[in-house]
């Protein structure tokens, strides 16, 4: 079974720019049932179909919250998508963890390298949702 990601906020977001202003934030519920193979760098966040409250499109992302349910002994871990795969969290068993009182997690590539898309890699089956603000600056 291929990643499934599910749009929590905006709820049943159907792909098209023109049904909302943009949004400021966006919870992603991503899911996959490990049935033999594994996981590699599978994308689940392409923000370039996205749009800010500003009109633009974002330039980069910064993620607030992941809750998580890694099934068995086996991970998932998240990456930015840029040079080196630079890595957000590595998560096995059942938590989550709150990163807005600290202003949330942004990928720390220079501008010209980095692209708020994140990247999944697992050997185990997973349920993970994530809140990630959207920055156009």
């Amino acid at each position: 079974m291929p990643t499934e990601t599910l749009w929590v906020y905006p709820p049943n977001w159907n792909g098209y720019l023109t049904d909302h202003d943009g949004w400021k934030r966006i919870v992603l519920n991503i899911i996959f049932k490990h049935i033999g193979d594994n996981e590699v760098r599978a994308k689940v966040l392409d923000i370039s179909s996205l749009q800010c409250t500003s009109g633009k499109t974002p330039i980069r992302t910064v993620i607030e919250k992941i809750m998580w349910d890694v099934h068995g002994s086996g991970y998932a871990r998240l990456e930015w998508d840029r040079a080196g795969y630079p890595m957000i969290k590595e998560m096995s068993g059942q938590s989550d963890i709150d990163l807005m009182h600290s202003g949330g997690m942004a990928d720390p590539g220079s501008s010209g390298d980095r692209t708020g898309d994140i990247l999944i890699s697992a050997d185990a089956s997973y349920d993970i949702t994530i809140q990630v603000r959207l920055k156009d600056k």
